[in-house]
Parts: structure tokens; sequence; C-alpha cells
């Protein structure tokens, strides 16, 4: 059992898929438990809204989802860190959890076929910054 962005208890195990040799996520590292624990500092000073959003992120298991992929998915990930933005006293535990999403992802790549992970310069926006690069990247996955 962990803690969510919002405070709230979820359970944070994951079902054996299956569909990817049974692939499981690793246990979190410190890093990922520290953000998982630290609500109060994850959520200080930041808009309500933004918690909202955040909060619904929180509840997707997108591993477990990208573990049962039946065809070519194309994850792509900005290496510019948002942790900036937020507050001080978050900036360190999102940075650790950025280290175990980048981890989880290239886990994910080397387990499930199909999935392609790219990495761009940017930040989150690539979709919005660099739109013909992500056409790249998607093109030849619907090609086949």
């Amino acid at each position: 059992m962990g803690v969510g962005f919002g405070g709230r208890p979820r359970d944070r195990r994951r079902a054996d898929t299956g569909a990817a040799g049974g692939l499981r996520l690793a246990d979190p590292p410190a890093g990922h438990r520290a953000v998982r624990e630290a609500p109060a500092a994850m959520s200080a000073g930041l808009d309500e809204d933004f918690l909202a959003v955040m909060r619904a992120i929180d509840a997707l298991d997108l591993f477990a989802a990208y573990r049962r992929i039946r065809g070519p998915l194309v994850v792509t990930r900005g290496q510019q860190s948002m942790a900036d933005l937020l507050p001080a006293e978050a900036q360190e535990p999102w940075r650790a959890y950025e280290r175990w999403t980048l981890a989880e992802l290239r886990r994910t790549e080397a387990a499930v076929a199909g999935f392609r992970l790219h990495e761009t310069a940017g930040g989150h926006d690539v979709h919005l910054a660099e739109p013909d690069l992500v056409v790249s990247l998607i093109a030849p996955a619907l090609r086949g």
C-alpha cells in the first residue's frame, strides 16, 4: 500500500499480465517511495486544478497498460526535467520519480515486443514543440 499524489492510500502491487511473460514492475526504489510518501510536499503551493489533473494521472497504471499492448506503441519522453516547475521541497523527490520512470520505461521496452521508447532533448510537450519529430517516430510503427 502506498500514498498517491493527493494523499490517498492506494495499492501499488501489480498484477501478473501473462501478455509479457508475467512481467511485473520492480519494487520502486527509495526515490519513488519518497514521492509516494510526501504528498503534502508534492502538493504545497500548487493550483487546485493542477492537483486534480495530477490525481487523475496518478490513478492510472500506464505500465500495466504498456505490458498488455498487442500492437506497436511509441512512447516519447523528454529529457528536460519538470522538477524546476515544482516547489523547492518537491524537486528532488520529483527527480527521483523521473529516474524511476525512465528505468521502468527501459525495462518495459526490453520486455514488450512492439513497445518503443524515444527520448527527446525537449520537455514534456514534445508533440507541441516538435510535431514533425513525433510524426517521424509514429509513422514507421503505423506502416508495420
